[in-house]
């Protein structure tokens, strides 16, 4: 049988929203915290140490890793990435990355295949208006998806995002409003409750 062993708390033992581990080493990762930002483990979670310059709002919701950017959620300031590279080495600089995001309360992210969509990034968003499914492929900007007019409410809270590999196929999770799907990338919604 396996055994548990605590390995102290990231934060000063703040919320921990999340871990992921970095895809190319894995005794590496980065962890979420609400009110303490993102700490970053290289010992397999033996200790670890806050990576939060440029990150404004430390109150995280989820970080996600690539093989070259690091993306964390924030409760009210966006979206930041920094180079995944500098986060391993302990520079990270995170810098804003929001342009076209209506609603700054970014609850998740989602990454379809590396392979089939290497720049293409949701994100569920929840501020009660201009909220839901936003996505941005190649680095520019964020759509938001869900429109009020395509079968999907445009103020849902989502919490938690799934995509097919080729990204046309997704579902997300909502507050209140339970499931939504879409098969062709966003464009049409319809409620996936039984």
């Amino acid at each position: 049988a396996e055994t548990w062993v605590g390995n102290g708390q990231p934060g000063q033992g703040g919320l921990i929203r999340n871990i992921t581990t970095y895809p190319t080493t894995p005794l590496t990762y980065f962890t979420a915290t609400f009110g303490s930002g993102v700490y970053r483990s290289t010992d397999d979670a033996a200790s670890w140490v806050p990576v939060n310059a440029g990150l404004t709002n430390r109150r995280v919701y989820t970080v996600r890793a690539t093989s070259t950017t690091l993306w964390a959620a924030t409760d009210g300031a966006g979206v930041f990435r920094s180079s995944a590279s500098n986060a391993l080495t302990g520079s990270a600089s995170w810098q804003p990355f929001n342009a076209g995001l209506n609603c700054t309360t970014v609850r998740t992210l989602n990454f379809p295949s590396a392979a089939n969509l290497p720049n293409t990034v949701y994100a569920g968003t929840g501020c009660g208006v201009n909220s839901g499914v936003y996505r941005t492929s190649g680095g520019g900007s964020w759509t938001q998806l869900n429109t009020g007019t395509n079968g999907m409410p445009n103020n849902l809270t989502v919490y938690s995002i799934s995509s097919s590999s080729t990204g046309q196929t997704l579902r997300v999770a909502t507050d209140g409003n339970g499931i939504y799907r879409s098969t062709d990338g966003g464009a049409n919604w319809v409620p996936a409750n039984g």
